[in-house]
């Protein structure tokens, strides 16, 4: 018998699973992050996975001609349950990039671009220490048994290149 559960079920039956088992498997990461730098190493100058595999620390990501500065540093915060939850939707797990980022000569805003720098939105420790949370409001087509950190760099590209495309449908 083959179940079909909607995201709910799958989150309760998720969330009753011994840590072990629904913690963050580093293994996992790690040989994402080896695809993300065969596929886009020539996007980026280093990758690194820090915090017990929670957090993946991208150095120098190359943006489009229309940003300045021309490179950011970028941290992905894993959600506990990943790939169960993309990264991104919420601050304590989010997308972070350097909160000195414009486009076409204007500082990118909360209300404009999904780009939580100066805003509330960002948590005071992010925002301290220069870092701006990109937001995206929901993923829909989210797959956790196929989607990962190669999916999560393309979204990311395509958001960058077209910014129309932050919110996720």
């Amino acid at each position: 018998m083959i179940l079909e559960l909607g995201e709910s079920e799958i989150h309760e039956l998720y969330k009753d699973l011994p840590p072990y088992v629904r913690g963050i498997n580093v293994a996992r990461v790690q040989a994402e992050v080896i695809l993300v730098e065969k596929l886009f190493g020539h996007l980026f100058k280093d990758i690194i996975i820090s915090n017990g595999g929670k957090r993946v620390f991208i150095t120098d990501f190359l943006l489009p001609p229309e940003y300045s500065p021309r490179t950011t540093n970028i941290i992905i915060n894993l959600p506990d349950n990943y790939p169960l939850t993309p990264p991104g939707i919420s601050s304590s797990v989010g997308i972070y990039f350097r909160a000195n980022l414009k486009r076409n000569g204007r500082e990118l805003t909360c209300s404009r671009d999904a780009f939580h720098g100066t805003c509330g939105h960002c948590p005071e420790r992010m925002k301290v220490k220069g870092w701006a949370w990109w937001c995206f409001a929901r993923f829909e087509g989210w797959d956790p048994t196929k989607d990962d950190l190669v999916k999560i760099i393309l979204i990311l590209k395509d958001t960058i290149e077209n910014p129309e495309l932050q919110l996720i449908e």
